[in-house]
């Protein structure tokens, strides 16, 4: 007995219409008629659908119909390769959503973190007339205090990306990173002296200053000194020398 046939047989001992068992369904009763005609085959969740009204089994329900039930494996197989398709789809936006999501974050400037800096030098020198004063150092690679690319751009208008605050006595620098370990390392800062605006730079405290307001001061203006120079510790030769007293 063909698939067709059993369905039949079934709808008839069960008292129900192709209109009323279409209903059961969901479906129209176009495709009840299509499935007695052998025309066409139920999907697999109809079947089991069926299986269920009918109180019979999937096999019972089949019966010797040797189409159907090559129809049936081969749409199951293709089930199931399309669910893990899916899977490996979802599982690649998800991590390509991550990807986008830690390089957006890591790219966003943050305060620098003074812990992070390994200062190499610091000294002064002459630019068209005018103290300058120059720091160089590196971002230390650990990854629990986010190292990250220094970026130094100089804006003397607005202080964007560093800048520094002056007072009578004291300059703090103020230094920006990121959080990716892609980025830059160098840490390099250049202050040009300039009276007109308070900076005078020899004769006040040079502080580096981060997260937190952490700072650490790079130049003494009372005693003239820079600890983290390595030729300008004792900056009263340079001084001395272009005649800055």
């Amino acid at each position: 007995m063909t698939f067709a046939e059993s369905l039949k047989k079934l709808r008839h001992d069960n008292s129900l219409t192709q209109s009323e068992l279409a209903e059961k369904l969901y479906i129209s009763r176009q495709s009840i008629s299509k499935w007695e005609l052998n025309k066409s085959y139920p999907d697999i969740d109809k079947l089991i659908l069926l299986s269920k009204i009918f109180d019979i089994s999937i096999d019972e329900l089949l019966g010797q119909d040797k189409l159907l039930r090559k129809d049936i494996i081969m749409k199951s197989t293709l089930y199931r390769k399309s669910i893990s398709i899916l899977k490996y789809l979802g599982l690649l936006v998800a991590t390509i959503l991550l990807f986008l999501g830690l390089n957006f974050w890591s790219n966003q400037l943050d305060d620098l973190h003074i812990q992070d800096v390994k200062i190499y030098n610091t000294f002064f020198a002459m630019e068209n007339g005018k103290p300058t004063f120059y720091l160089y150092g590196k971002l230390k690679p650990t990854f629990a205090s986010y190292s990250g690319g220094a970026f130094t751009q100089y804006n003397n208008s607005n202080g964007s990306v560093y800048g520094y605050n002056i007072n009578k006595n004291n300059v703090t620098i103020d230094g920006q990173q990121t959080h990716s370990p892609f980025g830059s390392k160098e840490v390099v800062f250049r202050i040009k002296s300039d009276p007109k605006h308070g900076l005078t730079l020899l004769n006040q405290n040079i502080y580096l200053i981060g997260k937190h307001n952490h700072k650490i001061k790079i130049y003494n203006a009372h005693t003239k000194t820079q600890p983290y120079s390595i030729n300008q510790k004792d900056t009263q030769k340079f001084i001395k020398q272009n005649k800055l007293h």
